[in-house]
């Protein structure tokens, strides 16, 4: 719906609508593929099964693997000062973290690594590629972040409802009766806050800064 909204905004905004190249409708493809449909289908279903300190983290590992993903992909090199930056960031968190587990009593799971921990994990190493493809797409490609983000909502959000409609009972929807309104009311809040707020004003501080710096900036 978000992608829909995105793309709809874009064609009367700038009259631009439909991707023009091959190579532009890869990186769409990409990011699709990466930050829209594996990160979310991994997130929310390894969500199911952990507490919230787990799950804080774990993404605290994303500037990390932004940083390799870089490294590799563009030769992008952290310099001491960076590495020691994201080294003690890491370590502030993990105090926390510690005493949130603590205070719930399940200090244990801290430690523990489950399917679910491997499920999130794959769905953190996904969204920092997806960043990465969407920021080729907007500062190497100057593609719109409005365009980018509602082409990729739009087929990545199609394939996960098809991925959806194959695995789960609809019956109508895979939704209960009784909980309707509040699945429309927590879709509306992730459409405007998570998918055309966040995600745009994300790709848009792509044109200026890296996705280390990003990810790390997203820890707070």
């Amino acid at each position: 719906a978000a992608g829909i909204l995105l793309c709809l905004y874009e064609r009367w905004r700038s009259g631009n609508f439909f991707p023009r190249s091959k190579a532009v409708w890869a990186g769409l493809g990409k990011v699709a593929l990466f930050n829209i449909y594996l990160t979310n289908v991994f997130e929310f279903w390894g969500l199911q099964a952990l507490p919230s300190f787990k799950v804080c983290f774990l993404y605290s590992l994303s500037p990390f693997l932004s940083a390799f993903f870089c490294y590799f992909l563009f030769g992008e090199q952290l310099s001491r000062r960076k590495w020691l930056g994201l080294a003690v960031g890491f370590l502030g968190f993990a105090p926390i973290f510690l005493w949130q587990s603590i205070e719930s009593g399940r200090a244990a799971e801290l430690y523990a690594f489950s399917l679910a921990d491997g499920a999130l994990c794959m769905g953190i190493v996904c969204s920092v590629y997806g960043w990465i493809g969407l920021m080729e797409l907007v500062k190497e490609r100057g593609i719109s972040p409005l365009f980018a983000n509602g082409w990729s909502m739009g087929i990545g959000g199609a394939v996960a409802l098809l991925h959806s409609w194959g695995v789960e009972s609809w019956d109508p929807i895979p939704v209960l009766a009784s909980g309707q309104g509040v699945v429309l009311e927590c879709t509306l809040f992730l459409i405007l806050v998570s998918n055309c707020i966040c995600y745009n004003l994300y790709g848009h501080l792509l044109k200026k800064y890296s996705p280390t710096f990003l990810s790390f900036s997203g820890l707070m």
